[in-house]
């Protein structure tokens, strides 16, 4: 279970979070939902160690985790921009974050990894392309499967949908519920779409600015 006890984060001075708490049961998916500038993407900073906790704890499975370097925390992230590397191909982009997070794989192992990924994504026959000549929903895609790729405990996802037209979200909603159920990934998804959030969580956390629950 992941548990966020009553963090606060300052930047520049500036308060962007207060006393902010949540748990989330192992295996369910809880989504958070405000508008810009509640300071949802900070949240999930902090949580996976991009940004420093200024007072509170972030604990998982009763272990504090306030502290561990990003790399050791068994967290993975999709961010809003999907974040790839347009200079290397789908199957690379999958295969770096576990060469990186798990790098005592072998190749065979990374190669199973990939391809087990690849199909879980819908993406079999994509793993030769470059990230340009990949649509938004595909790159999205990509960026699931690189954030599940080393088994994280968590997985956390800052407005995975944006920018997508209506139909094609609607159909990424739909899959990545569908991935997330069948992989029985504990998950956090930032939203400020109350319709994405009924459609994927177990529950649905609303904030607003500054960050407080």
């Amino acid at each position: 279970m992941l548990d966020v006890h009553n963090i606060c984060v300052v930047l520049g001075g500036t308060p962007i979070v207060q006393d902010f708490s949540l748990q989330i049961p192992t295996g369910t998916t809880t989504a958070l939902v405000g508008p810009s500038g509640s300071g949802k993407t900070t949240i999930l900073h902090a949580i996976c160690g991009i940004t420093p906790v200024t007072s509170g704890s972030v604990s998982y499975d009763g272990r504090d985790i306030t502290n561990t370097p990003i790399h050791r925390r068994k967290i993975g992230m999709v961010f809003q921009d999907s974040d790839l590397f347009p200079h290397l191909t789908v199957w690379h982009n999958i295969a770096f974050g576990l060469a990186f997070i798990t790098p005592r794989l072998g190749a065979r192992a990374v190669t199973e990894r990939v391809q087990e990924l690849l199909a879980l994504v819908g993406m079999e026959t994509f793993g030769d392309r470059r990230i340009d000549d990949l649509s938004g929903g595909e790159q999205r895609r990509v960026a699931l499967a690189r954030a599940l790729a080393p088994w994280p405990h968590l997985l956390l996802l800052d407005e995975p949908f944006s920018a997508l037209d209506s139909a094609l979200r609607l159909r990424l909603i739909a899959d990545i519920g569908d991935i997330l159920s069948a992989t029985r990934t504990t998950a956090l998804i930032v939203t400020h779409d109350p319709a994405e959030a009924e459609i994927l969580a177990t529950r649905t956390v609303s904030i607003s600015s500054p960050s407080t629950t």
